[in-house]
């Protein structure tokens, strides 16, 4: 599987006054119609309870290169303190990257276990992005 790359992200969402943010790399296109996605979280991971809600709103931040810094802190456990404190958060409503390559706004509408991890469906509520491609890649466990 480190040889399976993948665009890095930053899964955000703001549940009872909390933020929580976290880096993942199994985000999958679902449809165009309607447009959706999938989103893999561990069932450890202080964000998994949060998007359990139907309904729950989320953000996939699709990250720029240069970004490896915020890739790194909302990947390890014990920087979850540390996560927001990037100048770069939008933190009205649902979280965001304001420098990401792309912002992809999403509901929960689904949620199916699997093993150690959680398949969330989210349907997309609205994107943006940037006009040229830029985006961070993972692969055999090094950004590239």
């Amino acid at each position: 599987m480190r040889f399976l790359a993948a665009s890095v992200n930053v899964i955000s969402t703001a549940h009872e006054g909390k933020k929580f943010a976290m880096t993942a790399t199994s985000v999958t296109s679902l449809s165009m119609d309607p447009p959706s996605l999938l989103v893999c979280v561990n069932k450890n991971a202080s964000i998994h309870d949060t998007l359990i809600t139907d309904g729950q709103q989320f953000c996939v931040n699709l990250l720029s290169k240069g970004q490896e810094d915020i890739a790194t802190t909302c990947s390890i456990n014990e920087k979850e303190p540390e996560r927001f404190q990037f100048d770069d958060w939008n933190t009205e409503d649902v979280p965001y990257l304001k420098s990401a390559q792309s912002n992809i706004f999403c509901k929960v509408i689904n949620h199916f276990e699997h093993a150690t991890h959680t398949i969330f469906l989210g349907n997309v509520v609205k994107s943006t992005f940037k006009d040229q491609f830029n985006t961070l890649i993972y692969a055999d466990g090094k950004y590239l």
